[in-house]
C-alpha cells in the first residue's frame, strides 16, 4: 500500500509540473496507460527501464565518422575508449542494478556511446539535451566532458514515472561528474527556450523526450536560434519513413544522417548536420 501512494504522489508531481495536457497525452496512449495502471495495481517499485542497445555498432561508428567528418578508424577508437573504461562501465552497472534488480541483464551502453564519441571527438563546450530517465546518456555525455577537461550540460526532464521509486532522472549519474550538469525538473515546453538560450551557441543537442512529431519538431525549431554554426541536432528514435528531419535539413541547409540499418526493427539515432542539404527521403543510411 505504501509504493501505491508514492506512486501516486510521484504521478501528481508529474501531473502537476505538465498541466492539462498530460491528462490528454496519456489518454490517447492506451499501451502506456495500461503499463502504468499495472504498475499501481503490483506496487512495483523498480519501474520499466529503457533498451538501450543498438541494432548495428558499424553504423553506430559510420553515423559519428560522417557527422563529423573523421575517419572510420578515429571513430572507433572512440568506442573502444568507451567501451574499455572498465572502471567506469562496472560502476554505472552496479548503480543499474541496485535501482533496476528486475533489469538487471538488460544493462547496455548500446547507442548512447553515439553520444559519448560526437562530445569527444568535437571536444564540445556546450550540450543540452531533453529527456534523462535513469540517466545513462547524461552520464556518458559527463564522461566525454570530463575526459575533454571543458564543457557543460543542461538537461531537461520530467519526473519519471518509470523510475524506481524514489529516484529523480539522472539517478545513475555518479555524485563526481555532477560539478558540470545543471538538471532542470518540469515541462521543455516551458523550460527549453529559457535554457538553451542561456546555454548558446550549442554545439549539441539531443532530443529524447516526448517522441511524437509536434514535440519533436517544436524542440528542434525551438533550439535552432541557439546552435552554434558546426552544431549538431541528435533525434533518439528516428523512425524510418518519418520526414521531419529530412524537411528540417532541406529549410535549413543542413543533412539527415542516420545510423537506421534497412531491414533491422525499431528507430534508430537521427542527426542534422551543418553542410550540404539532400533532398527528402534520402537520409544515409549504413548496413550493418
Amino acid at each position: 500500500m505504501a509504493d501505491r501512494v508514492r506512486l501516486l504522489a510521484v504521478y501528481w508531481r508529474r501531473a502537476r509540473m505538465e498541466g492539462p495536457g498530460s491528462v490528454v497525452r496519456v489518454l490517447t496512449r492506451p499501451r502506456r496507460l495500461l503499463r502504468h495502471l499495472r504498475r499501481f495495481a503490483l506496487g512495483d517499485g523498480s519501474g520499466l527501464s529503457n533498451r538501450y542497445g543498438t541494432s548495428s555498432r558499424p553504423a553506430d561508428i559510420a553515423l559519428v565518422s560522417e557527422a563529423l567528418g573523421l575517419d572510420v578508424e578515429t571513430v572507433e577508437e572512440c568506442f573502444a575508449e568507451i567501451e574499455g573504461d572498465a572502471s567506469f562501465v562496472a560502476e554505472l552497472q552496479e548503480r543499474y542494478r541496485g535501482g533496476r534488480r528486475e533489469w538487471a541483464n538488460t544493462f547496455d551502453l548500446g547507442r548512447f556511446k553515439i553520444l559519448y564519441a560526437l562530445v569527444r571527438l568535437s571536444k564540445a563546450k556546450s550540450v543540452l539535451e531533453t529527456g534523462v530517465h535513469d540517466g545513462l546518456s547524461t552520464a556518458l555525455l559527463l564522461r566525454a566532458l570530463e575526459r575533454n577537461g571543458h564543457g557543460s550540460l543542461t538537461s531537461i526532464d520530467l519526473p519519471g514515472t518509470d523510475l524506481p521509486l524514489g529516484a529523480e532522472p539522472g539517478w545513475l549519474v555518479p555524485e563526481r561528474l555532477k560539478a558540470r550538469w545543471t538538471l532542470l525538473l518540469g515541462d521543455s515546453r516551458r523550460l527549453l527556450g529559457p535554457a538553451a538560450g542561456e546555454a548558446a551557441p550549442l554545439d549539441l543537442f539531443i532530443h529524447d523526450s516526448d517522441h511524437s512529431r509536434a514535440h519533436r519538431e517544436f524542440e528542434f525549431r525551438t533550439v535552432r536560434p541557439c546552435m552554434a554554426p558546426s552544431g549538431l541536432i541528435v533525434s533518439d528514435d528516428d523512425e524510418p519513413g518519418d520526414t521531419l528531419l529530412d524537411e528540417l535539413a532541406a529549410e535549413w541547409s543542413m543533412a539527415h544522417r542516420t545510423n537506421h540499418v534497412p531491414g533491422a526493427s525499431g528507430p534508430g539515432v537521427g542527426l542534422l548536420v551543418p553542410g550540404r542539404p539532400e533532398p527528402a527521403g534520402t537520409a544515409s543510411t549504413r548496413k550493418g
